[in-house]
């Protein structure tokens, strides 16, 4: 009979003690050789939790921030200069954009952030925008504006080095071009998307960044290490337009989107966490959306979506409870 080594390639560990339970080593199997019995590290779910609704309901907007310090500026159907900023509890609202927007990027943290590109209000395609602004905690300034009018693109990083990656000029298809920013002005980067689209989702920093998901309806990943977009693990449908993005290059989030090219799961309710290699699906929102915020300074333990729609606007936060690890004994029954 073949014995667990020759089935699976090596030994069980043989311990003293129990190792803390955490994220590496769930899935491990030992014997403790104390108690003389088998033990597993295991995980339950993560969860969802309702948290305070925004004031006015909207999507299209501009996210940064953490799970207890978020902001979301512009935003709707109708382009609008509304900023709001979560701390943890409940939504207020702030110092409004100067220029009214939606489908503009958004970067940074509740009191450090940047909003790029996007669609002001009037007639199309004159209404897509290269005005980019800076908020300091109080106010909105404007800074130098992103070297060509762009939409539905994604930031990455922080205001004094961020990226803005992807997106679409007035009509579409998306674009393959990255801008980068360092603290005072945009420059087109050398270093280009593998694939074109738009209203993807982004998280990192300009050294460290991913682009993920998009439209037209793909499922491509790309990890960008400060100087190449390299193609990584894709996500599991091609359904996230419009997701929001938690976390980092090596753990992260990706909560909601628009389903193509059909509803399955259920529409905009898909959650799918990165190890680092791949991606894998996870407790799914209570409330399916699309163009909603997300976390991008904070970690995929920590994460929140809020606001999302196209047409019918939300006002729905929920924030992400992380799995909880524990060490079982193995009995036969």
């Amino acid at each position: 009979m073949a014995d667990y080594k020759g089935i699976q390639g090596y030994s069980v560990q043989t311990l003293s003690s129990d190792p803390s339970p955490t994220a590496s080593v769930e899935g491990q199997l030992w014997y403790n050789t104390t108690s003389n019995v088998w033990k597993i590290a295991s995980a339950a779910a993560g969860t969802w939790a309702s948290g305070g609704n925004l004031n006015t309901a909207r999507g299209k907007a501009g996210n940064a921030g953490t799970q207890t310090a978020a902001l979301w500026a512009g935003g709707s159907d109708s382009p609008t200069d509304l900023t709001e900023i979560y701390d943890g509890t409940s939504w207020s609202e702030v110092y409004n954009l100067n220029t009214p927007r939606m489908f503009n990027s958004g970067t940074g943290t509740a009191t450090a952030a940047i909003s790029a590109g996007g669609r002001t209000p009037g007639p199309t395609p004159t209404r897509v925008t290269t005005v980019s602004e800076e908020y300091n905690g109080t106010s909105w300034a404007e800074e130098g504006d992103i070297p060509s009018k762009r939409e539905a693109g994604s930031g990455a990083g922080t205001t004094t080095a961020s990226l803005y990656i992807g997106g679409t000029p007035p009509s579409p298809p998306g674009v393959n071009i990255v801008l980068i920013n360092d603290g005072t002005s945009w420059a087109v980067s050398p270093a280009t998307l593998n694939t074109s689209r738009y209203q993807a989702a982004a998280v990192g920093i300009t050294t460290a960044a991913m682009y993920i998901g998009g439209t037209p309806a793909i499922e491509e990943c790309e990890s960008f290490n400060g100087s190449t977009w390299t193609e990584v693990g894709d996500i599991p449908e091609p359904g996230t337009a419009g997701a929001a993005s938690s976390g980092t290059q090596a753990l992260a989030l990706l909560s909601g989107g628009g389903p193509f090219p059909s509803p399955s799961p259920a529409p905009g309710t898909h959650v799918y966490a990165w190890d680092g290699t791949s991606w894998s699906t996870t407790t799914s929102l209570t409330t399916g959306r699309h163009n909603l915020g997300g976390t991008p300074s904070g970690t995929s333990s920590v994460a929140m979506v809020y606001g999302g729609g196209d047409g019918p606007q939300f006002n729905q936060t929920e924030e992400w409870n992380e799995p909880s690890y524990s060490v079982k004994t193995v009995t036969t029954s």
